[in-house]
């Protein structure tokens, strides 16, 4: 438990400067270190120089990508290498960069659109095999990170634009990644399961080179927005580290600010830290409810305007629910969790179910719910929520959610 306290502690000290370095320029570098790190069992450069040789024997090899797409991309997963499709489209980004824009035919066209629509299937094929997401993930990468070598033209554009010089419009429009590639990748990573750091920490990564292209641009289109903040809590949500809700606060209170975060956010945040893995302890899971505590009182407790949905209640109380029964903060914010959601008519039978199986102050249940407890007896919990949820004034449930909770 002191341990736990020496976390979150370490956890508000380093929010202090959070807001100086956030803001300040930022130089982009443009090495595609990230694609040469990549695990590529054989380099698409070095195979071959003909399109076709990246097919099996078979019908894709006498006809055109992109007569027929849907075959290619039904082929089984066997290990996480990079793909004949995927590898395809990183041969024609390399040769495009390396040709400097020479195109040998109609069929060799590699725009940005296009690796779009290969990253929405991979979203498409992640939704049908949640087992291969890990390898899903391994060729989106390797694809994006071949089309960020273009990101080198488009900072030069921008800074010859700011001094002031006149530019051209290129012969072809270049396939660099746009806001919508790092949206797929980024979704990619949000449902992506890891037993460790680094998948979240990679999609954060994400999201900070794509402050800076905006802070180098100033293309409004590349300014991470709360749905690209979402996904990197998402990835920590699936995240197996124990630790995980410590080091989500720090995203939450560092790199996101008032206009990153929005409903959503405050539920996946406050869900992460219910730490649901029933393989933990109680004091690790004990951490899950300091740091919720803590994001509450430097975030919530002093602004009535947080968009909260009655699912960021519900969750929020079942962090704070691992507390030992005598930690003086637990049932305090039992109270305030629950008046802020009859304040705002947010109360749900999910939000009264935890009031009165986990909350296990006889004060705090009196103060809400004790003039319609006869009403109740002899009813299990769940039957007992419904009741007293029919038996509340309207005004408390007027804005309440219902959709089940996972």
């Amino acid at each position: 438990m002191i341990r736990n306290r020496i976390l979150a502690g370490r956890l508000l000290s380093a929010t202090v400067n959070q807001s100086s370095s956030r803001h300040a320029p930022t130089t982009v570098q443009c090495s595609n270190k990230l694609f040469h790190a990549a695990p590529l069992t054989k380099s698409p450069a070095t195979a071959s120089t003909d399109w076709k040789d990246w097919f099996p024997p078979g019908p894709l090899n006498s006809c055109p990508w992109d007569k027929n797409p849907k075959t290619a991309w039904l082929q089984p997963l066997k290990d996480p290498a990079v793909d004949y499709p995927t590898r395809h489209a990183i041969q024609l980004l390399q040769d495009f960069y390396r040709g400097g824009g020479a195109r040998a035919s109609v069929f060799n066209v590699i725009t940005t659109t296009r690796c779009n629509m290969h990253l929405q299937q991979m979203l498409e094929m992640q939704k049908s095999s949640r087992k291969d997401a890990p390898a899903i993930l391994h060729r989106a990468n390797a694809l994006v990170q071949t089309m960020q070598l273009f990101d080198e033209s488009l900072l030069q554009r921008a800074a010859a634009m700011e001094r002031g010089e006149q530019v051209s419009r290129p012969q072809y429009l270049l396939p660099h990644p746009d806001a919508k590639t790092y949206q797929y990748l980024l979704r990619l990573y949000a449902d992506t399961p890891s037993m460790t750091r680094e998948v979240p920490d990679a999609a954060l990564e994400i999201v900070r080179h794509l402050q800076s292209l905006f802070d180098a641009t100033r293309d409004s289109s590349l300014q991470p927005k709360a749905a690209h903040y979402n996904c990197v809590l998402s990835a920590w949500l699936h995240c197996k580290d124990w630790q995980k809700a410590a080091h989500a606060a720090q995203v939450f209170l560092q790199d996101m600010t008032n206009d990153t975060r929005d409903a959503s956010s405050f539920v996946l945040f406050f869900k992460l830290c219910t730490m649901q893995d029933k393989q933990l302890d109680v004091t690790k899971k004990e951490l899950g409810g300091l740091v919720a505590l803590e994001v509450w009182q430097q975030v919530v407790a002093f602004d009535d305007h947080v968009p909260l949905k009655s699912h960021a209640y519900v969750h929020f109380l079942q962090a704070i629910r691992h507390l030992s029964l005598d930690h003086k903060m637990r049932a305090a914010y039992f109270h305030a969790c629950f008046q802020r959601a009859v304040t705002h008519g947010k109360v749900n039978t999910y939000l009264i179910n935890e009031l009165i199986v986990h909350c296990k102050s006889p004060r705090v249940f009196e103060n809400f719910l004790g003039q319609y407890k006869y009403q109740t007896l002899g009813m299990k919990p769940a039957v007992a929520a419904q009741a007293y949820w029919k038996l509340i004034p309207d005004a408390w449930k007027c804005n309440a959610d219902f959709e089940p909770i996972r």
